[in-house]
């Protein structure tokens, strides 16, 4: 069982949309191998433009999450800071 401190490869992004951010969690959860856990993100947590962070437990799973997310979403999420 992972802890929150095997969760040390992050990525920082911003999403066009709240349904852009949920496909984004279920992209990092098929990324992590079924093993990803997150907090829950609520739309009243959510706002246009602001950034969000996603952990993962290997370097090579955000890799594929980055990978997944350009090629099915690319244009409607982005990196950031």
């Amino acid at each position: 069982m992972s802890t929150d401190a095997d969760f040390s490869h992050e990525i920082r992004f911003t999403a066009e949309s709240e349904a852009v951010l949920h496909a984004l969690r279920g992209l990092a959860y098929y990324a992590e191998q079924d093993q990803y856990k997150m907090k829950a993100v609520k739309g009243s947590q959510w706002e246009r433009g602001h950034a969000l962070t996603f952990r993962f437990t290997r370097a090579a799973y955000r890799d594929a999450f980055r990978k997944h997310a350009n090629e099915l979403l690319g244009g409607r999420w982005a990196e950031s800071n």
